[in-house]
C-alpha cells in the first residue's frame, strides 16, 4: 500500500509458507527460515554464531510464515528451507574415553535458498535469485552472502521495520489441548490463536488423525470403511471428524470393499482354516491309532513267538531230562572286567550231546581271575538264553571289593569242590605259594568257618587274594 508523504512506500504481503513434508507429518519451523536483508550482518555476531557452530546471518529482521506484515517496498526477503535427506555419523571427540561408544546419528540436510524482491504488486513470483546446496551449512555460506551484497548494491534497503498485520501462527511453546480436535499438542508442534487469556492452541494447519474404527462410512463414497483401508481426520470445516478411503483406493471412480463383505470374507477364511484343522487332526488320529494298532499287534505277535518258544522249551527238557552229558562244547559269546583285581564275567554257550543221540543248548555265566589264566572261579548254568543275559547284565563293574547283589548265589554249588580247587575263593584256608599264611574270616560257607588264604603280610587284608563271595 502506498506510504505516506514522508516515508516511503510499503505493500502488504504474506509470508512465504513452510514447505510440507512428504510423508504428511507436521514441518520442523527450525527447517524454514523467513528473513529480511538489510545489510551484511555485524562481524561481531558472525564471529559468536561460527563458534557457537551455528551460520552466518545477514542483518535483517525474522519473519514468520504465513503471517501477514507491512513492508517497505524494495526490501530483500530470504527465504531457506531444509530437508532430510539422510544420515550421518556426527562428531566425536577424540579421547580414550569415547574410544568404544558409538558415533550418534545425525541427519543430512539439502538446502534451497530463494531471495524475493517486494514490489507494489506484493512478493515477487519469481525469485531474484535461487540456489540449491547439497549440505545445510551452505545455506548461508559465503557465497550466498557474496550474492546477497550484490543484491544489496542493486536493491538498497529501505530501512523500514517490518509491521505484522496478522499472524498466522505463533508457536505453542507449553504443550496444550487442540481447540479443534481436543488431542494433546505437544510443545513446538501447534500454534496459538488469540490473545491473553483467550489464547487457544490448535494443531498446525491440520489435525493428527486418529484410529480409524470398522464399518463408519466414507464421507466420499458412502461406503462403509475396512478400518486398514481409510483414515479419520478432523474437519475443521464440518467441526466433525470424518472417515475417507485412501487415495490410492479411488473409492470415487470404483467401488470399494465394504465392511461387511470384509468381514463376511475373514470369517469364511477362518471357517476355512478350522475345517482344515479338524481334518489335520482327524488324519492324526488316525494315525496313531493305526500305529498304536501296529505296535500292540508287534507285541502280540513277540508274545505269541517267545510262549511257542518256552513251550517247545519246555517239552525239550521234559525229553531231556536225565539224560547225561556226553561230550560238551563252550563257547564264549561276550565277557567284561567287574573291578580292579582282574576279576572278569563271561557269558558262554554251551553245545551238549547227550545220551541216546540228543543234543542241546545251555548258557552259563563264569566268573574267571586274570592272574590264574584259565581257571573259572565260579559258574551258573541257564537253560535259556534270556536268563543268562539278565544275569550277565546285573554284574557291574566297581571298585573292589564287589558288594553287588547280583553275585549273590551265583555259583550253583555250594558245596566244598575239594582240595584241589583254590580255596581262597570259596571256602577253607590255603597256603599261598609263597608260603606265607594270611587269614581273615568272612563267615560261614559249606558248613564250616570260610578263609581266605592272603599273601601280603601276617594279620593283613590283601586285595589280590579276598574272597569276592560273602
Amino acid at each position: 500500500m502506498p506510504g505516506t508523504e514522508n516515508g516511503p512506500l510499503t505493500a502488504t504481503i504474506t509470508v512465504p509458507a513452510m514447505r510440507q513434508r512428504e510423508d504428511g507429518k507436521q514441518p520442523y519451523r527450525s527447517d524454514h527460515w523467513r528473513r529480511t536483508v538489510t545489510g551484511p550482518g555485524a562481524a561481531e555476531e558472525s564471529s559468536k554464531r561460527r563458534r557457537a557452530g551455528l551460520p552466518d546471518l545477514p542483518a535483517g529482521e525474522w519473519l514468520s510464515p504465513g503471517d501477514e506484515i507491512e513492508i517497505a517496498v524494495g526490501t530483500l526477503v530470504l527465504v531457506v528451507d531444509l530437508e532430510v535427506t539422510g544420515w550421518r555419523d556426527g562428531f566425536q571427540p577424540r579421547r580414550r574415553t569415547y574410544a568404544l561408544e558409538p558415533q550418534k546419528q545425525v541427519p543430512q540436510k539439502e538446502a534451497d535458498v530463494a531471495v524475493h524482491l517486494v514490489t507494489e504488486q506484493g512478493l515477487s513470483e519469481e525469485p531474484l535469485w535461487e540456489y540449491h546446496y547439497m549440505t545445510s551449512k551452505s545455506a548461508v555460506g559465503k557465497a550466498t552472502l557474496k550474492k546477497l551484497a550484490k543484491l544489496l548494491e542493486e536493491h538498497p534497503a529501505p530501512g523500514v521495520p517490518v509491521t505484522v498485520l496478522r499472524e498466522a501462527q505463533r508457536p505453542n511453546y507449553r504443550p496444550g489441548v487442540c481447540r479443534w480436535c481436543g488431542k494433546e499438542v505437544s510443545e513446538g508442534r501447534g500454534h496459538l490463536v488469540g490473545r491473553g487469556e483467550d489464547a487457544e492452541v490448535e494443531h498446525y494447519e491440520r489435525c493428527l488423525p486418529r484410529v480409524t474404527i470398522g464399518g463408519e462410512e466414507c464421507v466420499l463414497c458412502g461406503v462403509k470403511v475396512v478400518a486398514s483401508e481409510a483414515t479419520t481426520e478432523f474437519s475443521r470445516e464440518s467441526g466433525s471428524w470424518e472417515t475417507r478411503h485412501h487415495a490410492r483406493l479411488d473409492c470415487t471412480s470404483q467401488r470399494a470393499q465394504s465392511d461387511e463383505e470384509y468381514q463376511a470374507e475373514q470369517r469364511a477364511s477362518r471357517e476355512r482354516i478350522a475345517q482344515e484343522s479338524r481334518r489335520e487332526r482327524e488324519r492324526l488320529v488316525a494315525a496313531q491309532k493305526r500305529s498304536a494298532k501296529r505296535t500292540a499287534d508287534r507285541r502280540a505277535a513277540k508274545a505269541a513267538a517267545l510262549a511257542a518258544e518256552r513251550e517247545a522249551q519246555r517239552v525239550h527238557l521234559e525229553q531231556i531230562a536225565g539224560l547225561a552229558t556226553v561230550k560238551r562244547s563252550t563257547s564264549e559269546v561276550t565277557s567284561k572286567g567287574l573291578d580292579n583285581a582282574g576279576r572278569r564275567v563271561m557269558l558262554v554257550r554251551y553245545d551238549d550231546e547227550l545220551e541216546g543221540g540228543f543234543t542241546t543248548v545251555r548258557w552259563g555265566v563264569q566268573l574267571c581271575d586274570a592272574h590264574r589264566p584259565g581257571v573259572v572261579v565260579s559258574a551258573k548254568q541257564y537253560d535259556s538264553e534270556p536268563l543268562a543275559r539278565e544275569c550277565y547284565r546285573g554284574l557291574k563293574y566297581s571298585p573292589y571289593p564287589y558288594q553287588g547283589e547280583a553275585f549273590y548265589g551265583l555259583a550253583a554249588d555250594t558245596s566244598c569242590p575239594g582240595e584241589d580247587v583254590p580255596h581262597c575263593y570259596h571256602c577253607g584256608a590255603l597256603l599261598h605259594e609263597d608260603g606265607f599264611w594270611m587269614s581273615a574270616n568272612t563267615g560261614p560257607a559249606c558248613g564250616v568257618d570260610c578263609y581266605d588264604a592272603q599273601a601280603d603280610e601276617r594279620g593283613g587284608h590283601a586285595e589280590r587274594w579276598h574272597s569276592l563271595w560273602p
